[in-house]
């Protein structure tokens, strides 16, 4: 055996360590959900390629949405908006919904990643605001792109 083998043999573990840390720590970095008072918002963007942090060319993002009253009858403002091409234009969206106890808004859809797309870092923002609170509950999202 030569002098550099231990050597080399720590820096394969602490790659592999490291790359096991990265995939599993990106696999929750995808979705965010969040509870303030009497509302819940979800964000959520996951990509069918092997790491569902990263797109590429040919692979699918599902984009996933919502807000919960988890309060009393009520009027809420929900917000959506990207920062990607994903949505041609990108999508920015407000609207006043009046919402039982218990109701859930969402969306759900999918969208194929083009060649032509830019590479790059993409979120998505899901929040929302009720008549008793002056902070909104935000929930954000993000995927990249890879070429």
């Amino acid at each position: 055996m030569s002098r550099l083998t231990p050597l080399r043999m720590l820096l394969v573990i602490s790659a592999v360590a490291v790359l096991a840390l990265a995939f599993t720590a990106g696999a929750f970095a995808s979705s965010e959900t969040n509870t303030v008072a009497d509302l819940t918002a979800s964000a959520s963007l996951l990509s069918t390629g092997s790491n569902p942090d990263v797109a590429t060319a040919g692979n699918w993002v599902n984009v996933k949405g919502s807000v919960t009253n988890n309060g009393p009858d009520q009027y809420v403002r929900v917000f959506v908006s990207t920062s990607w091409p994903l949505a041609f234009p990108a999508l920015d969206y407000t609207k006043i919904f009046y919402m039982t106890s218990g109701r859930r808004i969402g969306f759900s859809f999918w969208v194929p990643v083009f060649r032509f797309l830019p590479a790059g870092v993409y979120s998505l923002h899901v929040g929302a605001l009720d008549d008793a609170s002056f902070d909104e509950v935000p929930a954000d999202a993000s995927i990249s792109i890879n070429k």
